[in-house]
């Protein structure tokens, strides 16, 4: 499990493993990956889910996200930027999702 701040995140990770331990046939169990990022482990990174699941059979990938873009976003420039600006930048980031 990586390390991460969020308490939700330190649950549910907890929880997969203990399933993963108590599966008759842990190889069997979907991967549970934590701050999956598109990019790899790059510093920056333009998307990330909070988790990905991929099932071992198909290889099929499927995402969630658990918090709000307004835990996460990030507008840049924002002292430059009267206040109509920002909000319709945070409009369009926040739709995006």
């Amino acid at each position: 499990m990586r390390g991460t701040a969020s308490p939700y995140q330190k649950n549910i990770a907890q929880l997969y493993a203990d399933f993963v331990q108590a599966a008759e046939r842990p190889e069997d169990v979907p991967l549970l990956i934590p701050e999956f990022r598109y990019e790899g482990i790059a510093p920056k990174h333009k998307y990330r889910l909070d988790f990905t699941i991929i099932d071992p059979d198909t290889m099929d990938k499927y995402g969630f996200e658990l918090s709000p873009w307004s835990t996460h976003g990030q507008l840049t420039g924002v002292k430059a930027k009267i206040q109509k600006q920002v909000n319709e930048e945070l409009r369009r980031t926040s739709t995006r999702r």
